[in-house]
């Protein structure tokens, strides 16, 4: 008699065992799919990636721009980055997030440069170099051209040879953009965009001439091919995109500020955002709402 009451209750909790096992199970597995739902979520709304634009890096107490900042500015800057967990990264990884499904630091993070000013070799690869990071510099091919030519190293307005922007690729810090051969100029036309009128088969036969022969030196000197192409002044013309893809680009730099939600969508690349960084403002005053 007592054995078989021993047995029932061992039947009893054996069955309360399963039980409990079965439901700590469903639960286990319900998280295990609330988490895969949010991690689906989280890359459908994209990974946030803020893009700093900076241009000239030099201090001249007699020049005041929105488009020139100190030595020590960007080094407060590169710090303020550092110490808030960002790691930069340069547009090919983006490009290979998107496309390849590569993986991208926690808080990525992407410094550009405009027009290949000669101070981005002097001043700002140093300081690259003290924080570990890495930047865009996108130049302008008949600026390097001309100041290949002459021995002129003012800091102030020299822009980068062609041996100094392959100094700049060497580095491993810097990847090289494409800022159009000789468009940015503001006159008949405001950079690459399409002008009143001209039509379509004249405006690829312009902008593809020019892409063209900035790609086509920039193999030649120094031994690569931007995928990255830099719009002067932000200026863009719905024509422009398959004109810059036709070209071979995977992906191009506008001047809208705002943080870029990063999807999988290889689109996407060719309206990545950026905000300029002016003098005026601290670096914990400019980065508000950038970097969190």
């Amino acid at each position: 008699m007592f054995l078989s009451r021993l047995a029932k209750r061992k039947k009893i909790i054996g069955a309360c065992v399963a039980l409990a096992v079965l439901l700590l199970g469903g639960i286990f597995a319900k998280n295990l799919c609330n988490v895969g739902i949010l991690a689906a979520s989280m890359e459908q709304e994209g990974v946030p990636v803020p893009i700093l634009m900076y241009h000239s890096v030099y201090s001249d107490a007699k020049r005041s721009s929105d488009y020139i900042v100190s030595p020590d500015l960007f080094r407060q800057d590169m710090q303020f980055i550092k110490e808030k967990g960002y790691t930069t990264v340069f547009i090919s990884d983006l490009i290979a997030y998107v496309k390849e499904d590569a993986p991208l630091p926690d808080k990525p993070i992407v410094i550009t440069l405009d027009d290949g000013y000669l101070n981005n070799l002097v001043n700002v690869l140093p300081i690259l170099e003290e924080f570990d990071m890495k930047a865009v510099v996108s130049v302008i091919g008949a600026n390097s051209e001309e100041f290949s030519q002459v021995d002129d190293k003012n800091l102030s307005y020299a822009h980068l040879s062609w041996n100094e922007i392959k100094e700049l690729a060497d580095s491993g810090r810097v990847e090289i953009g494409n800022h159009t051969y000789d468009l940015h100029k503001i006159g008949e036309r405001k950079g690459c965009m399409k002008r009143s009128g001209e039509s379509t088969q004249q405006y690829t036969a312009l902008l593809k001439e020019d892409l063209v022969k900035l790609q086509s030196t920039l193999e030649q000197q120094v031994g690569i091919a931007p995928t990255v192409f830099t719009y002067p002044y932000g200026s863009i013309s719905d024509e422009s995109f398959d004109i810059i893809k036709d070209c071979g680009f995977e992906a191009a730099l506008t001047c809208r500020g705002t943080v870029n939600m990063l999807t999988k969508d290889p689109e996407q690349l060719y309206h990545l955002c950026r905000f300029n960084r002016a003098p005026q403002q601290s670096t914990a005053d400019f980065m508000k709402g950038i970097v969190e």
